[in-house]
């Protein structure tokens, strides 16, 4: 047992094992790693997947956008009474459609107190425009032709002030 040559064949025989599970184990974390990169591509299925949602999610917001410019150029005298900048992003970004943008500032318009001023036809029926209380002290000018309404809408005006 103290022979110097069966000492070193035997940890020569260590050494070759432990070094063969060094060896085995770089090479099997070599080919995982290998293997977890090419797992990881997307297939042709998932990029068309990942397109198809960017496209409704870019249409979405073209809906947004247009129902927001819509708004704002009829009713841009009543945009900070409606909704604040802030709020109408955080819509969007929570996902909100333009019909649904719509929809609220429809909604909020009709709780807005303040004068009527007429009917707005919309795609369920219509909704009243008003002149909101907050800008009821400020100046306005009334345009159209002769018959088109000027007086009857600055008699309802006085009477909607008076009741």
């Amino acid at each position: 047992m103290n022979d110097p040559v069966t000492m070193l064949v035997n940890l020569t025989t260590r050494l070759c094992i432990n070094l063969g599970f060094m060896l085995g184990d770089g090479i099997n974390q070599l080919l995982k790693g290998g293997m977890h990169r090419v797992n990881n591509r997307p297939t042709p299925r998932a990029v068309l997947r990942a397109q198809q949602v960017e496209a409704v999610e870019t249409e979405r917001i073209a809906g947004c956008r247009q129902a927001v410019l819509e708004f704002a150029s009829a009713f841009g005298y009543m945009t900070r009474d409606i909704m604040s900048p802030e709020e109408l992003e955080a819509k969007i970004d929570n996902g909100a459609t333009g019909q649904e943008l719509i929809d609220e500032f429809i909604r909020r318009i009709a709780n807005i107190p303040g004068i009527a001023l007429g009917q707005r036809p919309n795609g369920q029926g219509s909704f009243e425009i008003k002149l909101p209380f907050s800008l009821r002290d400020r100046h306005c000018y009334l345009i159209g032709r002769s018959g088109s309404g000027k007086t009857n809408l600055i008699r309802t005006m006085l009477l909607q002030d008076i009741y």
